[in-house]
């Protein structure tokens, strides 16, 4: 939905009141206004379509029992920590962002992991080209309108997440994100666990879990 800047004369005491709750909300004064004023008039914005799938992969990945859910993330972020089952039990941060305009993508997921450790790093870094090796081989071809695009740093992974083909239910957009951030958690601490795992195993594993999957994303 594109934006226009215009001028509004508003009393003191109402800015203040929104610039309140728009601190409490992590929002800004344009972004609430804009909020309020849809709500007022029965408007559906992207930043509202952004918090109703955002409010249902908490829901979601809460009931999953391994994921803490960042109470305070932005308007387009959502911030989700699990830890490996390894020494120290390092955390991984999974960023998920989506974009207010969406086309060929409707955001990305990011990956990070806070280690020192060369050993863990080299089994992430072998874990990130199986992972990509996987789904170039499997699930690329599913979309007409481009293909995944990743970016691979020392202990950081990041894919885009393609719009799904056809109009789908936030319901439905919000299982599939929760579910292949589950599916890739799960996987990547089997691996970890088991570092000795060949590509042909990965595979089975992954293959068993996307033939879950509603929705490839």
């Amino acid at each position: 939905m594109k934006k226009t800047m215009y001028s509004l004369m508003l009393s003191k005491n109402i800015i203040d009141e929104i610039d309140r709750l728009a601190c409490i909300k992590n929002t800004n004064r344009s972004n609430l206004i804009n909020h309020i004023i849809a709500e007022h008039l029965s408007l559906y914005t992207p930043e509202m379509h952004i918090k109703e799938v955002f409010e249902l992969i908490t829901a979601s990945m809460r009931d999953m029992n391994r994921f803490v859910i960042q109470e305070l993330s932005s308007d387009s972020m959502l911030f989700i920590k699990s830890s490996l089952d390894y020494k120290y039990k390092p955390t991984v941060k999974y960023t998920l962002e989506l974009y207010k305009s969406m086309d060929v993508c409707m955001g990305s997921l990011k990956i990070q992991f806070r280690t020192q450790s060369e050993i863990l790093t080299g089994y992430l870094d072998t874990f990130f080209g199986f992972w990509i090796d996987l789904e170039k081989k499997h699930i690329h071809s599913k979309f007409n309108k481009g293909i995944i695009s990743y970016k691979v740093d020392q202990n950081r992974f990041e894919r885009e997440l393609m719009m799904p083909e056809g109009k789908c239910e936030n319901e439905v957009v919000s299982e599939a994100i929760s579910y292949y951030i589950g599916m890739y958690d799960h996987i990547l601490k089997l691996y970890i666990r088991n570092p000795e795992m060949t590509l042909v195993e990965l595979e089975a594993l992954y293959l068993d879990q996307l033939n879950n999957s509603i929705l490839f994303i």
